[in-house]
């Protein structure tokens, strides 16, 4: 069976082979050396599977590295081109996949052994190839993640693919940009993609928190998103310790075989990638598994020490902190900022309570979209709000802030990560299901 990338590629010229030239823009190694690069499986938009593969180049004269890629065997491969600048700034190897396809665009993920991560919006344009045959790296059929390197060229793309270099036009994403992802918790997110016309990137589930038996055992994961597997992201939304528990227990050293256990079991089940929202909304006394309210430098501790336990178990676990937008019995949020060091992504859950953009608290905490902004802005981080939504009023222009507060963010120095609106449990937050129609219009409109 034809892989549906190239079927939907051939549609419009069926008589070409495509080129297809993307520019990222991460680290690789220093000027000269060999990089190595794997394309890894990623979901196309179509619902297919981008082949995998892996390849070697030596950076060019200009300082750059190229692979080429090839989805199929010649005469009718689709060649990707991928090409990373370099630099003396990181270790290697890079993994880079292709995640989301569409006709205009992918998303590039890029990773390093010292766990930095690029990730990144990239266009691209198509250029018709007059080459029939092989391009160099064998037949042009795919090989596995664990196969043999292929030598690729140096160039951006093989002359021999395309007509004239002229014609090898490529659009360039800005530099690190995270990916800016729209999410939803939702009960089923295909139902509500269709309803407001944009597939859901990122899903929300929350796991267990009433025993470590329980929160090893993934329920949520197992009912939601496995069958049929979602093909998207996980908002994975992870206790700081066990009903009865506390910082105490966690910084005791007693718990950390089960914390290795649930993501050791997410990995096996789920993989080695997610958002991971450890203790959120831990500056509220309504979640006593995360709260951070009785003892915040304890709560920064078991914070730190499940960061290094998580991000052993994967690298590709994104650890977001995520407190509410404001706080509850006076404690300042900013004293539970873990450090940058121990952070990934960071940003708060946001609901309606007719706050201003910029409105700050009494210590000078952000509250508002904006002043949210500025602050994880301010330690480098890309923003993430993994929750907001309405809060038992049908306002639009609620809706329009929190856009424009996230178009804010996407155009911030550390950019957006995802946002993700929670519409769950009835009408007091639902969009979609004739509940709150002035905010669902806007909503479906912006987003």
């Amino acid at each position: 069976m034809e892989h549906p990338l190239l079927s939907r590629l051939r549609a419009s010229r069926p008589d070409r082979r495509r080129t297809i030239a993307a520019v990222t823009a991460v680290v690789a190694a220093a000027a000269g050396g060999v990089v190595a690069l794997t394309l890894g499986s990623a979901s196309a938009g179509d619902g297919g599977t981008v082949d995998a593969g892996v390849g070697r180049c030596t950076t060019g004269a200009d300082g750059t590295c190229v692979i080429e890629h090839r989805l199929g065997r010649a005469p009718d491969a689709v060649v990707v081109t991928l090409s990373a600048p370099v630099s003396d700034a990181d270790a290697l190897p890079y993994q880079l996949a292709t995640d989301q396809y569409t006709e205009q665009s992918f998303r590039l993920r890029a990773r390093t052994t010292t766990g930095s991560l690029y990730q990144g919006d990239v266009t691209v344009n198509y250029v018709a190839a007059v080459s029939s045959g092989a391009a160099p790296g064998g037949d042009g059929g795919s090989p596995s993640p664990t196969g043999p390197a292929v030598p690729v060229p140096s160039t951006l793309v093989p002359t021999s693919a395309v007509a004239s270099p002229a014609v090898t036009a490529t659009r360039t994403a800005a530099a690190g940009r995270p990916p800016g992802l729209s999410g939803a918790g939702v009960e089923d997110p295909h139902a509500f993609g269709a309803w407001r016309g944009k597939p859901v990137e990122v899903w929300e589930t929350w796991n267990n928190f009433t025993s470590w038996d329980a929160m090893e055992a993934l329920y949520s994961v197992r009912e939601h998103f496995l069958n049929p597997r979602f093909t998207g992201k996980m908002s994975f939304s992870q206790p700081m310790w066990a009903l009865g528990e506390n910082a105490a227990t966690c910084n005791s050293g007693r718990s950390d075989a089960r914390m290795r256990a649930v993501f050791t079991n997410l990995k096996q089940v789920w993989g080695g990638e997610a958002y991971v929202r450890l203790g959120w909304e831990m500056n509220g006394d309504w979640f006593p598994q995360n709260d951070a309210l009785a003892d915040p430098a304890g709560w920064v501790t078991c914070w730190r020490r499940w960061y290094g336990i998580i991000k052993g178990v994967s690298s590709g676990y994104k650890l977001v902190w995520n407190p509410n937008f404001d706080s509850k019995g006076g404690l300042d949020v900013r004293t539970v900022w873990p450090g940058d060091e121990f952070v990934d992504v960071a940003g708060p859950d946001i609901y309606d309570w007719g706050h201003a953009p910029n409105a700050t608290d009494q210590h000078g905490a952000p509250i508002g979209i904006d002043a949210w902004v500025a602050f994880v802005a301010s330690h480098g981080k890309p923003f993430a709000s993994p929750e907001w939504g309405q809060q038992g009023k049908d306002n639009a222009e609620f809706i329009q802030q929190l856009h424009n507060g996230f178009e804010r963010a996407r155009a911030s120095a550390t950019g957006l990560e995802y946002e993700s609106v929670f519409v769950l449990e009835g009408c007091k937050f639902a969009l979609n299901s004739g509940c709150n129609p002035s905010a669902a219009a806007r909503y479906q409109q912006l987003f």
